[in-house]
């Protein structure tokens, strides 16, 4: 081989382009046989593909319903009948902050296990 030249991170990714100029065929099957794990990953980029699509939806799904259910919940049990004063305003803020926090964080999860499920289902296809 008359070159190569790749700097690899702490998980043994390259971070610098690779370039090989082997002498033959057989340096060339040599390399390949060597570092091919190292440069593709295409399953676990699959695999992060469904995970992060599935963490994307449930966060945004578990945002919405949980921010309106929390607010809309919350403020008519405390202040009994909804009122035309600023209270209602500030009760809705707070209240549709907190659910809307939390049920992003409780539909991120869900959403990740829904698509580590989807994942394996169509890899065992």
């Amino acid at each position: 081989m008359t070159q190569f030249d790749v700097r690899l991170d702490e998980n043994d990714r390259a971070v610098t382009a690779v370039e090989l100029r082997p002498a033959n065929d057989d340096n060339y099957k040599q390399l390949i046989d060597d570092y091919s794990p190292k440069l593709g990953r295409e399953d676990e980029c699959s695999k992060t593909k469904y995970l992060e699509g599935g963490r994307l939806s449930g966060s945004i799904g578990g945002s919405a319903m949980a921010g309106f259910s929390a607010s809309y919940l919350t403020c008519n049990i405390l202040l009994g009948v909804e009122s035309a004063g600023s209270s209602l305003l500030w009760c809705r803020l707070i209240a549709g902050g907190v659910g809307t926090y939390k049920g992003g964080e409780y539909g991120a999860s869900m959403g990740e296990s829904r698509g580590k499920l989807l994942y394996e289902v169509i890899k065992d296809d």
